[in-house]
């Protein structure tokens, strides 16, 4: 373990040299880590023991980020540190430190975007464009920089139980704040940003939740006539699902929108997203099959179907995607909801659609008629009702 020392070592007298500039720091860190050769000499069992033995370590602080997060070299404007992963996946998300991180442990999709803002709500939340850039699958030994601000906007889905990365990273880079979280499909909101009494509020929403519907929205229509549209877009995201489906919901957004206008709108298209997220990671919770765990990880992440077929090309390579795709569909289609038991005759055309170009020249599916309407409908607006499946015809 003493090569994390060594480590330290080398990046503090290189960097010192450069007058601690943030800016070099990401160059400096990747090539150190890469060059070190510690993500291919040191295991997961090394940390373990060494942190658990009584042997001398570093200063620790825990944090919500990792599960958990040890420190395993500390200086006084950069740390080496391991972060290990339960959770599948990270909200995408900047950082307000700049540094490298590296996969010692299991895989994962890391995807990366860009964000262009154009409305600004206050210092902490803004709303605009979330644009998908690339996925890639990263695996033990791989390295990436990490750069502070609105430059590197990315997530991580671990595809392993538990995931460690290795990460080398400046301390907060005070100018680089708030280090904000993003929605798709265009939300940028600060989540370190607890107000309070409106977070003791939203605690006390949620609480009449528990108690039933009619509590809850006639709180919540209180809230939302005096909220903020901070307050708002949370009042909304703490309804319950079930709630969602009742008449007293669209008051609540009527409510909204007559405070805060058409800008409600972004609101209600992030919490779509995020429903849809949270379908698929329930339904994840009960697989165990890896290749269909994999699969499901994809649907989450990557928002078309071309970058699917390419990770699923590379996953396992020699196969057809489209084959492997359909297979899975085939097999999840008892445990999925949203519309993935297809009869045979719109199984056949989603096959159809998946092996030509058709799917990739549709633009995002519309369209919400059962699928008892066949007749009148083509077979894309069919299939495409099901939002687990939505990134297939993107």
């Amino acid at each position: 373990m003493l090569k994390f020392d060594d480590l330290g070592a080398t990046i503090d007298s290189v960097w010192r040299k450069a007058n601690y500039d943030e800016d070099l720091f990401p160059d400096l860190a990747t090539s150190a880590l890469i060059d070190s050769g510690l993500l291919r000499s040191v295991t997961r069992e090394d940390i373990e023991n060494w942190f658990l033995s009584g042997a001398r370590i570093p200063r620790q602080k825990m944090r919500a980020f990792g599960q958990p997060p040890l420190n395993l070299f500390l200086s006084h404007n950069f740390k080496i540190e391991a972060l290990y992963w339960f959770n599948s996946t990270t909200d995408i998300h900047q950082h307000s430190f700049s540094g490298a991180f590296g996969v010692l442990a299991g895989s994962s999709v890391h995807s990366k975007y860009v964000f262009e803002f154009r409305n600004r709500i206050f210092s902490r939340m803004a709303l605009g464009d979330l644009a998908f850039v690339s996925s890639e699958l990263l695996a033990p030994g791989d390295v990436r920089a990490i750069v502070a601000g609105q430059q590197f906007i990315h997530s991580l889905f671990h595809l392993e139980h538990p995931s460690i990365s290795i990460v080398v990273r400046t301390l907060n880079e005070q100018d680089r704040t708030p280090q904000f979280s993003y929605l798709k499909p265009g939300i940028a909101i600060d989540p370190a940003y607890h107000p309070d009494p409106q977070i003791t509020r939203l605690h006390l929403l949620e609480a009449l939740a528990k108690t039933g519907a009619e509590p809850f929205f006639k709180g919540a229509q209180s809230a939302l006539r005096s909220s903020d549209f901070w307050m708002a877009f949370k009042v909304l995201s703490v309804c319950p699902e079930p709630f969602r489906r009742l008449e007293e919901w669209q008051e609540m957004v009527r409510e909204a929108r007559r405070h805060h206008g058409p800008r409600v709108d972004q609101l209600l298209a992030s919490l779509r997203e995020t429903s849809r997220m949270q379908t698929i990671m329930r339904a994840r919770q009960a697989v165990r099959d890896r290749d269909q765990r994999f699969f499901m990880a994809l649907l989450l992440n990557v928002p078309n179907r071309r970058t699917i077929y390419e990770l699923v090309s590379r996953q396992f390579p020699g196969d057809d995607p489209a084959t492997l795709v359909l297979r899975w569909i085939d097999e999840l289609s008892e445990i999925m909801p949203g519309g993935m038991s297809l009869a045979p005759t719109s199984y056949d055309n989603l096959a159809g659609l998946l092996r030509s170009e058709a799917a990739s020249q549709q633009t995002e599916p519309a369209c919400s008629a059962p699928l008892d309407s066949a007749v009148a409908r083509p077979p894309f607006e069919i299939l495409s009702d099901s939002s687990v499946l939505q990134p297939l015809f993107r």
